[in-house]
């Protein structure tokens, strides 16, 4: 780790009030002031010899910082320790690597996240206290913590050693959610609607065959593999009723605060269905990706307003599909934008549902929205991230699972 060596104010001052002192007692004939000024001095060098052998001999540990939990969402407080690293070793003088003369630790922290951050209380009498401090995004992306510039002086305070600790830590910042709810229904062994809630079939009524490579892992029907000694995964093909897209259409001209609920009820979404136990597709940025939710979400926190703002592939919604449209202010969206949602199922029977979200302050978006086919919700520009989720959530018809058996 980089070091810089540095005396103090007021080792200079001493070494001049010494030096000065000691012309003084030399001209005036007098044995002590030449022995106060001797004594400055020698404090002055001593200190920086005994300062620099014991950085030579002892040097600082190297910091490992770390962030709970990371990732985060806008608004959710992270803890952010920063610790040297203690192995057990100790140095040639008996003491360990980390050694108490550490009198500062400053952190660098990125400047969206500054009036975010709050300092915790550290007791100095622990020997490896290090720093800890908390931070509350407020925006959405990744941040890199670091590096950390540490102060050493000496025993008398005359001298010290500025490290700087080269080690960062990245943390991702997922858009702000809020609870959206998807009622989804099954039918069980008796053709009876079952409670709300993502249901499997019967593991009974499962047409299963010999695991081959690549399978995924998640079909594997475990009670056949076990009754059979080898590993057999479920025949039947996923439908629509396990799968849900979600799709952004983002003026770029669009007002900041209504992109930014655009992409919270967008992870909202993904959160929602994931917890009920669909394969989220999301389409932003030009582009249709299938993942994880936490995939998505990763996605949406480092999502460009340039990216944003990219027109949707030519895909067909497939599933439980909400598209969320906003209306710039002096420009309207054209209809060729809008993608048109799934036919393969009948929406009225509640098997599959469609549903676009438009935010704005006319009725000519949502209308043409409409026209492409899509059930729409109009929200204002100022309605707010739990009014939305909650208005989708009693919108939205409920869903019925009809797996293949």
């Amino acid at each position: 780790m980089p070091r810089r060596f540095r005396p103090l104010t007021r080792s200079i001052v001493i070494l001049v009030v010494g030096v000065g002192t000691g012309i003084v007692g030399i001209f005036a004939a007098s044995p002590p002031a030449v022995a106060i000024a001797g004594m400055l001095v020698a404090a002055v060098l001593v200190d920086a010899v005994r300062f620099f052998w014991s950085e030579s001999r002892d040097p600082m540990a190297q910091l490992i910082r770390s962030a709970d939990p990371n990732p985060c969402s806008v608004g959710q407080s992270v803890t952010v320790r920063l610790v040297p690293q203690v192995d057990g070793t100790r140095g040639r003088g008996g003491r360990r690597a980390w050694v108490p003369e550490v009198t500062q630790l400053a952190e660098t922290v990125p400047v969206p996240l500054v009036s975010g951050t709050k300092l915790r209380g550290v007791d100095a009498r622990e020997h490896n206290a290090g720093l800890i401090y908390d931070l509350c995004p407020p925006h959405r992306g990744q941040w890199i913590l670091g590096p950390c510039f540490a102060t050493r002086t000496s025993a008398l305070g005359l001298w010290k050693a500025q490290v700087t600790d080269s080690s960062t830590c990245q943390i991702t910042v997922w858009p702000r959610t809020a609870a959206l709810e998807v009622q989804v229904v099954a039918p069980d062994r008796e053709g009876q609607v079952g409670a709300k809630g993502f249901l499997h079939p019967h593991q009974d009524n499962v047409t299963v065959r010999q695991y081959s490579t690549g399978d995924d892992f998640r079909r594997v029907h475990w009670r056949s593999s076990a009754r059979r000694g080898e590993l057999m995964t479920r025949a039947d093909e996923p439908t629509d009723s396990d799968r849900s897209w979600v799709g952004l259409i983002l003026p770029l001209n669009a007002a900041p605060d209504v992109r930014e609920l655009a992409i919270s009820l967008a992870a909202s979404w993904i959160l929602g269905l994931d917890i009920a136990g669909f394969e989220v597709d999301l389409a932003c940025g030009g582009q249709v990706s299938h993942g994880s939710a936490a995939t998505h979400l990763t996605s949406l926190a480092v999502l460009t307003n340039e990216q944003a703002g990219l027109p949707l592939r030519d895909t067909t919604p497939e599933g439980v599909s909400l598209l969320i449209v906003a209306q710039s202010a002096t420009r309207p969206i054209p209809p060729g934008l809008i993608l048109h949602p799934s036919r393969g199922r009948d929406r009225a029977s509640g098997s599959a549902s469609a549903l676009a979200v438009v935010l704005c302050d006319t009725a000519d978006a949502a209308l043409t929205v409409e026209s492409a086919g899509w059930r729409t919700l109009q929200l204002g520009s100022g309605t707010g991230l739990t009014e939305a989720c909650a208005r989708v959530s009693q919108v939205l018809a409920p869903v019925q699972t009809t797996r293949s058996r």
